[in-house]
């Protein structure tokens, strides 16, 4: 079964017992680059909690190239709290928050927030921290050996995203990673060379690429030049409904830029995608009845039913989609879902069946 970068982060802590500063350095470098391929993090800060001048309790960023705290943010009460890092450190709970205008800036004047991971409300207001323009922060509580917080991660990208369960449960990883990792270097003592050696196999893995994204996955439609545009026009339009169009994205060959070498974006789009539809076929000529499969859409199949149960980074699935007078099939479809275009006896193409069939098929391959 194939493992994402934050379950093998997870092996790696949970199989070291000491942590030196620069093995901190190195891994929490690693889940930068991570993060910023995946879902395009740009800020990550850790804050623990700590005493302000002798007296006043504060959170204090764990800065790890300099030994007085750049940042501090005092803890308040929480109905007093100045920044939303306080404010989750008090909730206990995580938090995805954006703005209620969804691509507006968190850091506009009177904003309204939105936390799309607990539900919480009355999120107080935005603090900037040096990156501008963010429109995405998540901040996830840390918790010690006796599950008491004393500490939130701070995860902060300009793009708006969408919450996905794949994100919240990689991210959760990483946090109690880190977390861990946190509480050995503080207790830190000799580096031993097994540590090494985990984290060597560790930044391979992400050299390895083609990590999974954590963003709305992507389907790849393939279909022949000549392909029939009835039956396009309605997978199309199914793939539009909001039921399946708020879960994934279709990407549409003929609809990609032409700028470039095509064949090589073609490539790396579908090996990028999650998922495939592949209407194999067109008419032998204008006039014939009869349908053969279109060479390059066989191709492109190729690439997704090579990647059917492999453990390969991205996990993938895909829809074989033919006419019912077409010549023997490419592929063994037997573990496949195959949907033949419901046609009349005069040829006639049965749109609402084909619709409901699709639709039928799609959801499955996705849930």
């Amino acid at each position: 079964m194939h493992m994402t970068f934050g379950q093998r982060l997870k092996q790696f802590a949970n199989a070291i017992d000491i942590v030196e500063l620069e093995t901190f350095k190195q891994t929490v470098t690693l889940i930068e680059d991570y993060l910023n391929e995946v879902l395009n993090i740009q800020v990550v800060r850790i804050m623990v909690e700590g005493i302000f001048n002798e007296t006043e309790p504060a959170l204090f960023k764990f800065d790890l190239n300099k030994t007085v705290p750049v940042e501090i943010l005092l803890l308040n009460q929480v109905d007093n709290c100045k920044g939303q890092m306080p404010f989750a450190y008090f909730g206990r709970k995580p938090m995805w928050i954006v703005n209620a205008n969804k691509r507006e800036v968190l850091s506009k004047r009177n904003a309204q927030y939105l936390d799309l991971w607990s539900g919480v409300k009355d999120i107080v207001d935005y603090r900037p921290t040096g990156v501008d323009n963010i429109r995405t922060s998540i901040i996830i509580p840390i918790k010690n050996l006796d599950h008491l917080v004393y500490g939130v991660i701070n995860f902060e990208t300009t793009d708006y995203l969408e919450i996905t369960r794949l994100a919240k449960e990689e991210l959760i990883r990483i946090a109690e990673t880190i977390s861990i990792l946190y509480q050995l270097y503080k207790t830190r003592g000799a580096q031993t060379e097994s540590t090494e050696k985990a984290v060597k196999r560790l930044a391979d893995s992400l050299k390895a690429g083609n990590m999974p994204k954590l963003t709305k996955p992507s389907v790849f439609l393939a279909s022949a030049d000549k392909a029939d545009d009835a039956v396009i026009a309605i997978i199309r339009e199914v793939m539009a409904e909001s039921e399946l169009s708020d879960k994934v994205d279709c990407i549409y060959w003929k609809t990609m830029s032409s700028l470039g070498n095509i064949n090589q974006k073609l490539l790396e789009t579908i090996a990028s995608c999650q998922y495939g539809i592949c209407y194999f076929s067109q008419k032998v000529s204008d006039h014939s009845p009869q349908y053969i499969d279109n060479a390059n859409v066989v191709f492109e199949a190729g690439m997704f039913h090579g990647r059917v149960g492999n453990s390969v980074s991205i996990p993938c699935g895909w829809i074989p989609i033919r006419e019912q007078d077409s010549p023997p099939s490419p592929f063994d479809f037997a573990a496949e879902r195959m949907i033949i275009v419901p046609r009349n006896k005069h040829g006639e193409l049965n749109e609402e069946k084909l619709r409901t069939y699709f639709r039928r098929y799609m959801k499955s391959l996705i849930e």
